[in-house]
């Protein structure tokens, strides 16, 4: 269930076994047009590189595992920005 909630929520699965799950949360990032601007009134050079370093995709990781933990399982999370938080929202769509 939670592979698909993680799908669903733009998580790309790499290693989906019994007891873990691993993958990355891919961003696309957008410069702002007004800091820009700004920088272009500044300099071009600044604005140039401010527009390159902006808009450079990220990738997240994040994994989880799981143990058997008497009548229930535990889930141990681990990540990074959005990947966390992919993994946060997911485990809130569980069950209790």
């Amino acid at each position: 269930m939670l592979v698909q909630l993680l799908s669903g929520h733009g998580a790309v699965i790499t290693t989906h076994t019994s007891t873990s799950i691993s993958g990355v949360v891919n961003t696309s990032n957008k410069p702002s047009c007004i800091v820009a601007t700004i920088l272009f009134f500044i300099f071009v050079i600044p604005a140039i590189i401010y527009m390159i370093a902006a808009s450079k995709n990220t990738s997240d990781p994040f994994s989880l595992a799981f143990r058997p933990d008497g009548p229930g399982t535990r889930i141990n999370g681990n990540g990074q920005g959005r990947g966390l938080a992919a993994i946060n929202w997911a485990v809130d769509q569980l069950p209790r």
